[in-house]
């Protein structure tokens, strides 16, 4: 008796174990990893922009973890990467002072660097070549902090993105 005891009780947990199974095969794995696609490590890739302030157009380079600073108006309604980045891509975004001073405060603002421009050429292909080793790192011994800034920027623009490794600090690309 004592064994049909045993084996009652095994079958009563199969509906549960049913269950489990079968809500577990109906999610959707595209949609799990949309909604953790803004969620941030230590480190997230950095956006660029260009930025309107007093009638001033400025260029600006933040972390994606820093976009909480602008207001969901200024760039769209968009939750993911794939509405974000093509709107920081095309437009100008205006913005206020207080988002002014948290991005100077995080050091994001810069103006064009004409030492680039002219290996840039509009070729992304041409800042890859002088600027980054075969593994995808950037060289960036030689580069000062905006002219970092800058090839993040016009990369951004290509849709070329770039990360810094969290043990040695390199910017490296993520997506080429």
């Amino acid at each position: 008796m004592e064994k049909k005891k045993y084996l009652k009780s095994y079958w009563n947990n199969i509906p549960a174990l049913l269950t489990i199974v079968l809500l577990s095969s109906c999610m959707n794995p595209q949609t799990m990893y949309e909604d953790q696609e803004l969620s941030t490590s230590i480190h997230s890739p950095f956006v660029a922009m260009k930025v309107e302030y007093e009638k001033q157009i400025y260029c600006a380079v933040l972390e994606e973890a820093e976009l909480f600073i602008f207001p969901s108006s200024a760039i769209g309604k968009g939750k993911y990467r794939k509405d974000i980045f093509p709107i920081l891509r095309q437009d100008t975004i205006t913005i206020d002072y207080t988002t002014y001073k948290e991005i100077c405060k995080r050091n994001g603002l810069f103006i064009p660097v004409h030492s680039i421009d002219s290996i840039y050429n509009g070729n992304a292909n041409n800042l890859l070549s002088a600027y980054f080793d075969k593994c995808g790192n950037l060289l960036s011994g030689k580069l000062s902090d905006i002219e970092e800034k800058y090839i993040i920027y016009l990369l951004f623009q290509h849709s070329i993105y770039l990360m810094t490794d969290c043990e040695t600090g390199y910017k490296y690309i993520i997506n080429y």
